[in-house]
C-alpha cells in the first residue's frame, strides 16, 4: 500500500483545490499525461506487471507516431499477495522503452520487448533471479499474433526479421519517411538507380519474408521451423503443432465488382508443423484462407479455419473447416445452407468470421439463407441454434467453456447451453473480463475473435460508493462505480487490478479482493487533480428512423454572464447514448478535435449523433442535415451563442465538416483536420506511409471509398456523377465560410486531398489557410506541433468568433 506521507499529500492537493481558484485545462497539461498500458497476471498470482508510461512531453522519439507510448514504457511489479506498492521490475534505461509480451508456462520467465534508437530486441526476465537475458536477432511483431509463443519454460517460438529493422507494426511513420530519404539519397549519389515500378502485368506483392524459430534457453539451439511471408501463428493447445498463415498471389475484384470491406488484396495458405519432427502439412493447397481466424480447441490440437477456393470472388462460398494434424484429417463443419457471418472487423483487414470451440463443439456465428444470425453449435449433421431466444444475438461471445457459451447481449448477460437452454440470465451486467488498454499485445485475432475458454468475471456499474468484489461459485461478481475499470483478473485466488480513474484525470491502480476495500498501488498524473473541468449536458434526439439518441454538449467549467461561442465535432455513424459525454478523458494525449481543451479555451463543445446506414450511398446529404438538426437542437436549449457557430472535423469528421462547408452558410468557421475533400481522386491514391511498390497496397483507397467509410459501393467510372455529389472540392464553388485545414505529410489520407482544396479556395479569394506539418501522420505525436496546431487553431477561431 501507499505510504501514508502519500495519502496524505493527495488529500491535501484535494483541499487545497478546493480552496483555491481551479485551473484550466491546458495543452501543457494534457502533455505532461502518464498512462498505463497492459497489465500481465503470472501463472501463479504472486505478481503483476504493468507497464508504465512516462510523461509524453519526455519521449526521446516522436517519429513513433501513435506508437510513441511504446518508447515512454516501463516495467513495474505489483505483490498481489501483500498488496505492496510498485515498484520497477529491473534497472530500466531513460532512453529505452520496455513492455511485456507475456510469461513462460510456469511464471518463470517474462517475454521483454526492448525499444531503442528504432531497434527492438527480445529478452527474458527471470522472475526468481531477477536476471534479463537478451536473445539474439530482431524480432518481428506480427500484427496478428506480436509475441513469443512458448512452448515450456526453456523452449519458445518466435517471429524473426532477417536485418536490423523496426517491424511494420511500429514502423508507420518513420519507415515511410527513411524509405523516401533513401529514394532520394540514391538520386543525388548517382550510381543506384532510385526507380519506383508500378506494373499492372508484372505487379509484385512485395518481399517481407520472415523466419519462424524454435529457441532451447537450455542446450541453446536456435532452430529454423519456416520462411515465408507471415501473416499469422498460432500454437496447439497441446504445444504439438503450430498453425502458419502465409500471404501468396495478388488478388484483383472482377470488373467493376464494387470493392467490400471483406475484399483481400493478397491469398492466403495454411502450414501446420509438427514441433518436435519438424513435419509440414498443408491441409487445404486449393483453398484462400480468411484473416482473423485461426483457432484452436482448448484440449488436444484440433483447428478452426476458414476457408474457399482460390478462384471465388467472394466469401459467401467460404466455409468453416475442422482440421485435426495429427490424422492430417479435415472435417467441413458448416454444412450447405448455413452461411457464415462475414463481418468488418476492427483489426483493419475488414473480414471476420466468429467462431469459436465449447470443449470439443465447434461453434459459429451463422444464417440460413436470409434469416437472421445465431450462434450454432455444428454438431455433425445437425447443426443447433443456440440463440433463438434473443432478441438480437451477438456476434462476439464473453466465453464458451464444454458446456455452452456466455453472452451479452440484450441488456441481460446469458449463459446457454449447447442443448439451447438458458442456463442463467442476469440482468444490470454491463460488460465482462478485462479491459485492454493496448489491445496490440494480443494482436489482430485477440483483439476481437479470441473469447476465452474460461469463465469471465462480471462487471455490474454502480452510480456511486466503493468497488467491491463478491467471489461468486462460478463467475465472480464486480461492483464499480464510475471510473472504475477491471485491468486484470486473478481466476483462482479472486484478486483484481482496478484502475481508478477521477473526474479531473489523475489515476490510481489498486487492487481488489472478496470483503476487502480497494488498495491502492500506484498513481499517476497528479497534476490533473484540481483543475477545472467542463460541465457535459445532454440533449435527447431522435434519430431518423424513430429510434432515441443524445447529442452531447460541453461547457466551460466556469459560466460566463454570455452564453458561449459553440465548436462542433462531428463523426458520421457516431450515435451516443446518455451514460457519458464521449469527450476524451483529460489523460489521453487527443491533440485533434479535443473538446475539453476547446471548453477549457472558453468554447461549448457539440459531439451530434450523426446515424449513417451503411448502404447509404449519398452520404453527403445525410451528414449536413444530421449535423443541422444537432445544432438546432443545441441552440434551443439555450445554452450556447446561436450567432457564433463553428465546426471542427477530424479524418471522417474532416470530410464532414468539408461536406457542411460546400452546403451551408450558417457556421462562422469550419477547420478540417486529415479530411478528405475529393472522393474521385481519392479513390486512385497510394497512401503514402506504406511501400507503394508493393501491389498489395494498391486497392486499398479502392476499397475505403467504395466499401468503407465513403459508401460509394461502386468505382468512380460507374458512378462519377455520385462522386461528385459527395466530393467537396468540387464544390468549391459553394464554399464562402473561412476555412483552416491541417494535414501530416505522411497521413494515409494524402495531403494533396488538402492542397488542392487550399488551391482552389485561393484562386477563388476565398479565405483559406493550410497547416503542413512534416513528419506528421494521421494525428499529430510531436509536442512541438501539437502546440503549434492548437495554439494556431484557438486563435484563428477566436478571431472568427470574436472572442
Amino acid at each position: 500500500m501507499l505510504t501514508l506521507a502519500k495519502t496524505l499529500v493527495r488529500v491535501w492537493l484535494l483541499l487545497y483545490a478546493g480552496l483555491a481558484p481551479a485551473k484550466p485545462f491546458s495543452v501543457d497539461a494534457m502533455l505532461r499525461n502518464q498512462s498505463y498500458g497492459h497489465v500481465w497476471v503470472d501463472p501463479d498470482e504472486s505478481w503483476a506487471v504493468v507497464e508504465r508510461r512516462a510523461r509524453y512531453d519526455s519521449a526521446s522519439d516522436y517519429g513513433l507516431g501513435s506508437f510513441t507510448t511504446r518508447q515512454l514504457s516501463k516495467l513495474w511489479r505489483i505483490d498481489l499477495v501483500r498488496g505492496a506498492a510498485a515498484t520497477p521490475l529491473f534497472d530500466q534505461r531513460t532512453d529505452t522503452g520496455y513492455w511485456a509480451e507475456g510469461f513462460s508456462p510456469s511464471g518463470r520467465y517474462l517475454a521483454v520487448m526492448a525499444l531503442r534508437d528504432r531497434r527492438l530486441r527480445l529478452g527474458l526476465f527471470d522472475m526468481r533471479s531477477g536476471s534479463l537475458r537478451w536473445l539474439a536477432g530482431t524480432p518481428d511483431m506480427p500484427f496478428a499474433q506480436p509475441g513469443p509463443l512458448w512452448l515450456s519454460d526453456d523452449r519458445l517460438i518466435r517471429v524473426q526479421l532477417s536485418s536490423p529493422q523496426l517491424p511494420r507494426l511500429l514502423d508507420g511513420t518513420s519507415g515511410a519517411a527513411d524509405r523516401v530519404a533513401a529514394g532520394w539519397q540514391r538520386q543525388a549519389g548517382g550510381h543506384e538507380s532510385s526507380l519506383s515500378w508500378l506494373s499492372s502485368t508484372h505487379a509484385t506483392a512485395g518481399d517481407s519474408r520472415r523466419e519462424v524459430r524454435l529457441q532451447d534457453l537450455t542446450s541453446g539451439s536456435d532452430r529454423l521451423l519456416w520462411r515465408g511471408e507471415l501473416s499469422d501463428v498460432a500454437l496447439s493447445a497441446d504445444r504439438r503443432f503450430i498453425a502458419i498463415v502465409s500471404l501468396t498471389g495478388l488478388r484483383r475484384p472482377r470488373g467493376d465488382e464494387p470493392l467490400g470491406l471483406d475484399f483481400q488484396s493478397r491469398g492466403r495458405t495454411l502450414t501446420i508443423i509438427e514441433v518436435a519432427s519438424g513435419r509440414s502439412w498443408h491441409p487445404c493447397l486449393a483453398c484462400d484462407f480468411a484473416p482473423n481466424l485461426l483457432r484452436w480447441s482448448p484440449t488436444g490440437a484440433a483447428l478452426l479455419v476458414f476457408a474457399r477456393g482460390h478462384s471465388d470472388s467472394g466469401w459467401q462460398t467460404g466455409r468453416l473447416l475442422r482440421l485435426e494434424p495429427a490424422a492430417r484429417r479435415i472435417v467441413r463443419c458448416s454444412p450447405p445452407g448455413l452461411d457464415a457471418v462475414t463481418g468488418a472487423g476492427d483489426a483493419g483487414s475488414g473480414l471476420v468470421v466468429a467462431a469459436s470451440w465449447a470443449g470439443r463443439m465447434p461453434l459459429l456465428f451463422a444464417r440460413r439463407g436470409s434469416a437472421r444470425a445465431d450462434w450454432y453449435a455444428l454438431e455433425p449433421g445437425s447443426p443447433r441454434p443456440l440463440t433463438t431466444m434473443m432478441r438480437s444475438p451477438p456476434s462476439a461471445l464473453v466465453s464458451s467453456t464444454a458446456g455452452g457459451i456466455a453472452l451479452l447481449g440484450d441488456g441481460a448477460y446469458w449463459r446457454i447451453g449447447l442443448d439451447g437452454a438458458v442456463r442463467a440470465r442476469t440482468a444490470g451486467i454491463v460488460s465482462a473480463g478485462s479491459t485492454t488498454l493496448d489491445p496490440y499485445h494480443f494482436g489482430g485475432r485477440g483483439m476481437f475473435n479470441m473469447p476465452p475458454f474460461t469463465p469471465q468475471p462480471l462487471i455490474r456499474r454502480l452510480s456511486e460508493g466503493v468497488a467491491t468484489l463478491h467471489g461468486r461459485a462460478r463467475e465472480a461478481l464486480l461492483d464499480l462505480p464510475p471510473g472504475r475499470q477491471l485491468l486484470a483478473w486473478a481466476p483462482r485466488s479472486r484478486r483484481a487490478v482496478l484502475l481508478i480513474r477521477h473526474e479531473a484525470g489523475d489515476a490510481e491502480l489498486a487492487l481488489l479482493a472478496a470483503g476487502q476495500v480497494p488498495r491502492v498501488v500506484d498513481r499517476i498524473n497528479m497534476h490533473l487533480a484540481g483543475l477545472d473541468r467542463a460541465r457535459a449536458v445532454a440533449l435527447a434526439a431522435t434519430a431518423p428512423d424513430g429510434s432515441a439518441m443524445t447529442h452531447w454538449l460541453l461547457l466551460p467549467a466556469q459560466p460566463a454572464s454570455t452564453p458561449p461561442p459553440l465548436v462542433v465535432v462531428p463523426y458520421p455513424g457516431s450515435v451516443f447514448g446518455r451514460d457519458h459525454a464521449p469527450s476524451p478523458g483529460a489523460d489521453r494525449i487527443f491533440a485533434e478535435t479535443n473538446g475539453l481543451l476547446l471548453a477549457a479555451h472558453g468554447y461549448a463543445v457539440l459531439y451530434p449523433s450523426l446515424p449513417l446506414a451503411a448502404d447509404n450511398h449519398e452520404p453527403a446529404a445525410a451528414i449536413a442535415a444530421g449535423v443541422d438538426r444537432a445544432v438546432d437542437a443545441a441552440i434551443a436549449s439555450g445554452r450556447i451563442d446561436p450567432q457564433r457557430i463553428a465546426l471542427w472535423g477530424h479524418s471522417y469528421g474532416g470530410y464532414a465538416a468539408l461536406v457542411v462547408a460546400a452546403s451551408s452558410r450558417r457556421y462562422r468557421a469550419i477547420v478540417a483536420s486529415a479530411a478528405p475533400s475529393n472522393l474521385l481522386a481519392l479513390h486512385g491514391t497510394l497512401v503514402p506511409r506504406t511501400d507503394s511498390d508493393s501491389a498489395a497496397h494498391y486497392l486499398a483507397m479502392p476499397g475505403a471509398t467504395e466499401g468503407g467509410q465513403f459508401r460509394m459501393g461502386a468505382p468512380p467510372w460507374a458512378a462519377p456523377e455520385r462522386y461528385l455529389r459527395n466530393s467537396p472540392a468540387l464544390a468549391a464553388d459553394k464554399i464562402e465560410t473561412p476555412l483552416l485545414l491541417v494535414q501530416g505529410d505522411l497521413d494515409f489520407i494524402p495531403l494533396a486531398q488538402s492542397e488542392a482544396l487550399f488551391t482552389a479556395l485561393y484562386r477563388r479569394d476565398r479565405p483559406v489557410e493550410l497547416l503542413r506539418y512534416r513528419g506528421e501522420n494521421h494525428m499529430l505525436a510531436s509536442p512541438a506541433n501539437i502546440r503549434e496546431m492548437l495554439g494556431h487553431v484557438l486563435a484563428w477561431l477566436d478571431e472568427r468568433l470574436g472572442r
